[in-house]
């Protein structure tokens, strides 16, 4: 992508949705990011990939925030910011993989 002029965007997520705090994974097939899409009080951490070909799958399912996720060195862990507890903690999902 041209970032200068903006040619070559792809849409990887659908409009309908908010989605942020996004990072691509080590390996450069995925971004990794929080969205609202299933209910605004229910904000969970999703993968898809790069290609923009595929549609996003959950990496969290947990009752309210999850966001600002960050892939692990190895790849294999995704660190993300969460309200599920009491207090906020930084959760890891250890069912994130790179496939």
């Amino acid at each position: 992508m041209d970032e200068a002029s903006g040619e070559n965007q792809q849409m990887v997520t659908s409009a309908d949705e908010s989605a942020t705090d996004a990072v691509f994974s080590n390996d450069g097939q995925w971004i990794i990011f929080s969205s609202e899409n299933d209910d605004v009080t229910q904000v969970n951490i999703y993968k898809v990939p790069s290609s923009g070909s595929g549609t996003a799958v959950p990496i969290t399912t947990h009752g309210g925030y999850g966001g600002a996720p960050s892939v692990s060195p190895d790849g294999s862990q995704v660190a993300f910011e969460s309200t599920a507890g009491d207090p906020s903690v930084c959760g890891i999902s250890q069912n994130y993989g790179s496939q």
